[in-house]
């Protein structure tokens, strides 16, 4: 992990997604921890370990605890940014 795990990081995540939903996370990533496994064998482990298999859902949360794990949420200029630039390739 790169980012230091602080209670206002666990709180929000039990906020957002559950009370055990850090404690999967984790169980998660210990599954694929020192693996060196495709994307795609690493997203099938990871869904496997949540019980539920590989699902758009379950991929969507473990991805943003990771974020908010390791401190790498989009900021919303991040967000802005990325908007502006798709605006700009449809629009021309």
């Amino acid at each position: 992990m790169n980012g230091k795990l602080t209670t206002e990081k666990v709180e929000r995540i039990k906020s957002l997604y559950g009370e055990t939903a850090l404690e999967q996370y984790l169980n998660a990533e210990n599954v694929v921890k020192g693996m060196d496994l495709s994307q795609s064998d690493r997203n099938y482990r990871i869904g496997q370990s949540y019980g539920k298999g590989c699902n758009s859902y379950t991929m969507q949360q473990h991805k943003h605890i990771n974020q908010i794990v390791t401190d790498t949420e989009p900021t919303q200029e991040d967000i802005n940014k990325i908007a502006d630039e798709a605006a700009k390739a449809i629009l021309g």
